[in-house]
């Protein structure tokens, strides 16, 4: 755990600087109430010391994000909380650097859920991968608090769908297909995070909104249909691999990219590959 002592680092020569210093003296020394203040103060010292934003070396940003994770293990433990977890394993293990803002750790940690299963009753109740899931799960629910405390409800409402009796099987039929549509738009949605190509999105956004649609016809209140439609709005965002620096995607974005590519091959790809804003409409 971090201290004080550590958090900083060397003395500098800018005043601005030694004043953002000691504004992260003061972030980590408060003794904070509640989860929502530390993360509106967490939040406003990231636009000071983002190197993106900010223009500085990155070192302050560094710093910010221990000082983060201090003072959200102070709230657990006075709160009584279980922690002790790295939340930055799953990153690391996917080949991400850890500098990284909270939206994309959840975007990533969303892409390992994604990718393993875990939304499946059966996959989550294996017992021999019962440490390697809760591991996952609960990385998802931290990076989900982190960037957007009304996520993480939504996301455990997902998490804990089970699925639901009804009347007849011809319902049941309708259920599950609808269901089923909806976990292959949570697929092309994480597909699209890796790659970026716009072709994916749109198909994200398609098997997305005809699973709602779907789901809402036969199963109105079903828990799963708070987090499609939270996934629908960033897909208007740019993807994980749109700020890449360092992981197994940036090379592989990197190898598209180049390619080899020449004239009008490397511009009809680029129309494919490449991240651009849109819109997307939440029914269909």
């Amino acid at each position: 755990m971090l201290s004080r002592r550590n958090a900083i680092i060397k003395p500098v020569v800018k005043p601005e600087d030694q004043t953002l210093r000691t504004a992260i003296e003061q972030f980590l020394s408060a003794r904070w109430r509640s989860e929502s203040e530390i993360i509106s103060a967490y939040r406003r010292l990231c636009k000071e010391t983002h190197p993106d934003l900010s223009g500085r070396s990155g070192e302050l940003f560094v710093v910010v994000q221990q000082a983060f994770h201090e003072a959200l293990a102070r709230l657990d433990a006075r709160a009584g909380t279980p922690s002790g977890f790295d939340p930055y394993e799953v990153i690391r293990a996917d080949g991400y650097p850890e500098q990284r803002p909270p939206r994309e750790c959840f975007l990533i940690s969303l892409m390992r859920y994604v990718a393993l299963g875990l939304y499946s009753y059966r996959v989550r109740r294996n017992s021999e991968l019962q440490k390697r899931n809760t591991r996952v799960v609960r990385s998802v629910e931290y990076w989900a608090r982190a960037y957007d405390r009304e996520l993480l409800p939504v996301f455990r409402a997902f998490d804990e769908t089970q699925l639901r009796p009804l009347s007849s099987t011809a319902e049941m039929q309708r259920y599950y297909r609808a269901r089923r549509v909806l976990l292959d738009g949570l697929h092309a949605f994480s597909q699209y995070q890796r790659s970026g190509r716009s072709i994916t999105a749109e198909v994200a956004a398609d098997r997305l909104c005809k699973g709602i649609a779907g789901l809402e016809r036969v199963a109105p209140g079903d828990r799963s249909l708070g987090l499609a439609r939270r996934l629908i709005p960033e897909l208007d965002l740019p993807p994980v691999c749109a700020g890449l620096t360092g992981g197994r995607e940036a090379e592989d974005l990197a190898e598209r990219r180049s390619g080899g590519e020449s004239g009008g091959e490397s511009a009809a790809k680029s129309r494919h590959s490449s991240y651009s804003p849109r819109r997307f409409r939440t029914s269909r």
